[in-house]
């Protein structure tokens, strides 16, 4: 696979300083990177007698690819472990022969044969993924959150963290002091229970494991209690719109054929008087993306409305790249496959043997030549929808057809219309477009990879307006 190593940009985990630190160690050698994810999923009814007995920690691994990278098919099963097994025997004794056989991957490699011939290839060990309760357990820093020293990214004792609205490098976690906290063997002053297994990882330590997750830090964190306080805000302090107002404009909002499965509940005063509100991950990510567009028009022009792990995003960025590439949202879509096998046979008999069989008897989705809707790189692309790129300045597209030419997912092309973009709107950070529709009769077509990112909705705001708001403004 060839990767464009400018590093001017950072589109991919290869272009990030975490990567180009790794390789250096294999000068010469041909070397892949590929992620490691651990979560928890419970197979039997969460609400029946046998909850939680059968939970399972999921291990997955997958490779930051250019491309296809979203697809669950491009996300593999590397172990199955019973929780309550992992939490009796411990990390060390539940990973090592996986750890064993990574190590044999990244050091002795593996000979692959090509089109052009037989090429040997190293793989190593990018990231560790997981939300930050995974990956903290794995990892051996604190489990809770309200522990002197909670952060697996810096030393900055919790009063402190209150206060602080920017990354302070004194107290970044380096190899060395890790090394100091783990032989003063307190936890109460480290945050830190004993040094990880996964250090035994040659290409991998604790401290250089730049990655966040989105979709808990944000999505089902962050957004929670900041928009708790911005929706009160607008209705209790200056009260320039009510929750019924706000409540009436989300359910009549039009969310368009891509996100309308991912309405959200109504707002209740309960909800915000608990800082918390009824959404899932995936409703939150669509309730931020169109609040500018619903109630943008009842505030005032110029009116402008903080959590730790965030003041570490800038960092991890820089080493690994764009957070989005390294989420748990497609993970977590993993775990629906297991459960589906786990519901097709009703032995619970060495269940962690039993559905990584099954993983490995599923079949391929049929590629077709010419088609109303595909599913590319783990994405719904249909007729109607609307694609962006640039041409010097943002251009709109609705998709007419798709054709995929010789059955292969590299040639996928997207038959279109242009429609003419009026303006931008800085402040309800979207872009108004014409509703006459198409700039020009003719019809154009575009390589799928040609668009800047997925499809989005053009969306009719309260004054009558048409807006779209790209959804590669996100993360």
């Amino acid at each position: 696979m060839k990767y464009n190593l400018n590093f001017g940009s950072i589109t991919n985990f290869v272009q990030g300083k975490l990567w180009k630190e790794k390789v250096t160690q294999y000068e010469g050698k041909i070397v892949f990177p590929y992620f490691l994810y651990i979560d928890d999923f419970e197979i039997n009814n969460p609400l029946g007698s046998h909850a939680s007995f059968q939970s399972i920690a999921a291990i997955y691994y997958n490779f930051p690819l250019m491309k296809n990278n979203a697809k669950l098919s491009n996300i593999f099963l590397a172990a199955l472990i019973k929780s309550v097994d992992l939490k009796e025997f411990g990390n060390y004794s539940s990973l090592n022969i996986l750890i064993n056989e990574l190590n044999t991957l990244e050091r002795e490699g593996l000979s692959i044969s090509t089109d052009q011939g037989n090429v040997h290839v190293h793989f190593l060990l990018g990231l560790v993924l997981g939300d930050n309760l995974g990956l903290n357990s794995i990892l051996e820093f604190s489990k809770s959150f309200s522990a002197n020293y909670f952060c697996r990214f810096c030393k900055s004792h919790k009063t402190d963290t209150h206060s602080l609205y920017e990354e302070d490098t004194s107290c970044l976690r380096t190899i060395d002091n890790y090394l100091e906290d783990v032989e003063k063997m307190n936890f109460s002053e480290t945050g830190i229970y004993k040094e990880s297994v996964m250090n035994s990882i040659y290409s991998f330590h604790v401290t250089k494991n730049f990655c966040v997750d989105v979709m808990h830090d944000i999505f089902e964190g962050v957004c929670h209690y900041d928009m708790c306080h911005i929706i009160k805000y607008y209705v209790n302090t200056i009260k320039i719109f009510s929750l019924t107002t706000l409540n009436n404009r989300k359910k009549n909002f039009n969310y368009g054929p891509i996100e309308v499965g991912n309405i959200s509940p109504e707002i209740t005063d309960l909800n915000l008087s608990k800082l918390h509100l009824k959404m899932s991950a995936r409703e939150m990510m669509t309730f931020i993306h169109f609040f500018s567009l619903m109630i943008g028009d009842l505030v005032p022009e110029g009116d402008e409305p903080k959590h730790h792990n965030l003041i570490h995003y800038p960092t991890v960025i820089e080493h690994s790249g764009p957070p989005r590439h390294y989420w748990c949202f497609r993970f977590e879509g993993k775990h629906k496959e297991l459960k589906m096998y786990a519901r097709s046979t009703s032995s619970r008999k060495n269940i962690t043997l039993t559905l990584p069989i099954w993983d490995m008897l599923s079949l391929s989705i049929t590629d077709f030549k010419c088609y109303s809707q595909i599913e590319y790189m783990g994405t719904i692309y249909k007729r109607g929808y609307y694609l962006t790129k640039y041409i010097e300045d943002l251009c709109l597209y609705e998709i007419l057809e798709i054709l995929i030419f010789n059955c292969s997912s590299d040639k996928v092309y997207i038959i279109a219309k242009q429609i003419k973009i009026v303006s931008h709107h800085s402040h309800l950070e979207a872009f108004e477009v014409d509703g006459n529709k198409y700039i020009f009769n003719e019809c154009l077509i575009f390589h799928i990879n040609e668009f800047s990112g997925p499809p989005i909705n053009v969306t009719k705001i309260a004054s009558g307006k048409l807006m779209i708001r790209p959804k590669e403004y996100c993360f």
